[in-house]
């Protein structure tokens, strides 16, 4: 049963946890935003990398969106069919019965993969029988890379479960491998269902994709949409800008959040390896993740200048 408090709602999520949903400012257009892997809302209401820019959500709220944040109830250790069926279908439901519609959906990263399989499990009915707009904010469509954690395994779920099998039950690393970030790599189940047979992009509503140049984690064959990989490709409305990538300082934690479940399992030569490797991340000027969310002015100036109303 969901509980309001103030302009927090909070309603039950994933593995008994706590779905916030947060009306941020109120205006006639119902905008949610959806953020990504060990993360939060507090992403859309920071100020990107430059001091003289605003946040996503005062962004939106200046053109008279009413502006919803979601908060994933387990966003590090959930998996990505629960945080979209049970977390963020709740969510557009509660924004549809308070508002009689949604308008538009903004996810990054892993939320933007959650928007596209909910369309695809749930259709374009109920709360989503309204909606004009979708934007991907660098969504890893075609799966991320762990490549430079774990050599020579990269996006591929095969290769994932052979090296864990080495050091872990299988029942162990299966129950590991269910988490949200190894749902994102490329042979997941959930990466091919969103885009088998083909990728489906609804001709009713005008799809967003910012992705990035360099990015280590998204890489830009994965951001990309290709329009021979679209089902009728030619009546959808899809607008693409590439943005150039920025250096993620919380790269070593970003990345930690997603092996930890897995690290006390693996030998100790075996752990030492994986962490060199990841602070070589951190301190690697050349390691780029995470742009267009930090170019909030240029972005987001993007997307309402071409945004269907």
């Amino acid at each position: 049963m969901e509980v309001r408090k103030s302009n927090i709602f909070l309603l039950p999520g994933t593995n008994e946890k706590t779905v916030h949903l947060f009306h941020f400012t109120k205006g006639k257009i119902p905008i949610l935003l959806i953020h990504g892997f060990h993360s939060s809302e507090k992403i859309w209401i920071s100020e990107g990398y430059r001091k003289d820019t605003i946040s996503f959500a005062q962004k939106f709220a200046e053109h008279d969106f009413s502006v919803w944040l979601l908060r994933f109830s387990d966003p590090t250790h959930g998996n990505i069919h629960d945080l979209t069926m049970i977390d963020l279908l709740s969510a557009l439901k509660m924004i549809e019965k308070l508002e009689q519609r949604v308008h538009t959906l903004v996810g990054h990263s892993m939320g933007g993969i959650a928007i596209r399989y909910l369309i695809k499990k749930h259709g374009l009915s109920g709360p989503l029988g309204q909606l004009k707009n979708v934007v991907f904010l660098a969504v890893p469509h075609h799966g991320v890379s762990l490549a430079q954690v774990f050599p020579n395994i990269g996006t591929s779920t095969e290769l994932l479960f052979e090296y864990f099998s080495r050091f872990l039950s299988k029942t162990g690393y299966e129950r590991i491998l269910n988490r949200a970030y190894f749902q994102l790599l490329s042979n997941s189940e959930i990466i091919r269902f969103i885009n088998t047979p083909k990728i489906e992009l609804d001709p009713t509503i005008t799809w967003f994709n910012a992705i990035a140049d360099k990015d280590i984690i998204v890489p830009e064959n994965s951001a990309q949409l290709p329009r021979h990989e679209i089902a009728a490709a030619e009546k959808v409305r899809l607008l693409e800008k590439k943005f150039h990538a920025t250096h993620m300082k919380n790269a070593f934690q970003f990345l930690y959040a997603a092996i930890e479940p897995l690290f006390e399992k693996f030998p100790r030569i075996e752990r030492e390896r994986i962490l060199e490797n990841l602070k070589k991340i951190q301190s690697n000027a050349e390691y780029l993740t995470a742009p267009p969310i930090y170019h909030v002015n240029d972005c987001a100036e993007w997307i309402l200048r071409k945004i269907t109303y």
